[in-house]
């Protein structure tokens, strides 16, 4: 879809959210092979479930990218 992103380093901001745009932006950057730099304030419009269901954040993100294979940078 995009150029090629393979090996670019992009920050994306708003990223602690479960179901929020930067959450979906970090997952499609990282499947296109950038290396992502996760930013989001801590506890800042974190769904309670989420939380209960482990839920961590920016951690999370970052976890989610290095599961898939990516490479991710957590900002704070």
């Amino acid at each position: 879809m995009y150029n090629d992103l393979k090996g670019k380093f992009v920050l994306v901001t708003g990223s602690a959210s479960k179901l929020g745009m930067g959450h979906d932006a970090c997952l499609r950057l990282a499947q296109e092979g950038c290396i992502v730099a996760v930013h989001g304030r801590p506890g800042k419009r974190t769904n309670p479930d989420d939380i209960a269901e482990g839920w961590e954040g920016v951690p999370s993100v970052v976890k989610e990218i290095e599961d898939m294979g990516g490479k991710a940078i957590p900002v704070y």
